[in-house]
């Protein structure tokens, strides 16, 4: 039985950027895939905005979080951890200081398209495939493009045919609806409600962010009650 009386206190870290560094262990080697962006927006920062994939962070920054990566999971692979995708999301301050979020040891679904998009050589079941069957995967390199799964979000209690465009978010390809046109909002969490979630490339972050931003213009319809950055 649980303890009423025990509790878990954490740390607030009050860190402006969080990130991913993603890779595999195969045969006791560590292959590192890449550094992927978690951004959250400004005014709602419990909100998640967007997974964008590779790192925009600062090289000297990245080579950082490679290392730290590297010291974890070596560690793990003492203790037997092998053959498998394991992740570690890390906050970053200002000054480079880095903190460890949390680890998994698992592939990343939704990082899948991500890397299809924006690595040669970059399909992770093709790689679990691999590992699997005992053979080291290709290391995958980057090809120039960036790629983001970007979030329609709302705070609004409604119908979702009252929020969202349906039948204009079908003219979008790569679009995930994350509700029925029907389906009556009436619980918000503090992360607000995930409307749809689209999937996006091109030649910077800073392109596809305005990609996004264009389509979200299209597609809520009451979008005075969705964050933006």
């Amino acid at each position: 039985m649980i303890n009423s009386s025990s509790i878990l206190i954490e740390e607030y870290i009050d860190f402006p950027h969080k990130c991913c560094v993603d890779g595999c262990v195969s045969n006791g080697e560590i292959l590192i895939w890449g550094i992927s962006d978690n951004h959250y927006y400004s005014t709602q920062p419990e909100c998640f905005a967007d997974y964008a994939f590779p790192s925009t962070l600062p090289r000297s920054i990245q080579e950082k979080l490679n290392q730290g990566y590297k010291k974890i999971v070596q560690k793990l692979i003492e203790y037997g951890f092998d053959n498998q995708f394991i992740d570690v999301e890390f906050f970053v301050s200002n000054k480079a200081e880095i903190k460890v979020m949390e680890i998994n040891g698992r592939m990343i679904p939704i990082s899948a398209s991500l890397y299809r998009q924006c690595l040669n050589q970059g399909d992770p079941y093709t790689a679990l495939i691999s590992i699997a069957m005992g053979s080291r995967p290709k290391t995958p390199t980057l090809n120039g493009l960036f790629g983001g799964i970007f979030y329609m979000t709302t705070f609004a209690k409604d119908i979702a045919k009252n929020l969202f465009d349906f039948e204009l978010a079908n003219q979008f390809d790569n679009l995930e609806i994350r509700a029925n046109s029907e389906q009556e909002i009436t619980e918000i969490s503090a992360s607000g409600f995930t409307l749809a979630a689209v999937n996006l490339v091109g030649n910077s972050y800073a392109e596809i962010h305005e990609k996004a931003n264009n389509i979200r213009r299209q597609l809520l319809k009451q979008p005075e009650f969705s964050p933006w950055n």
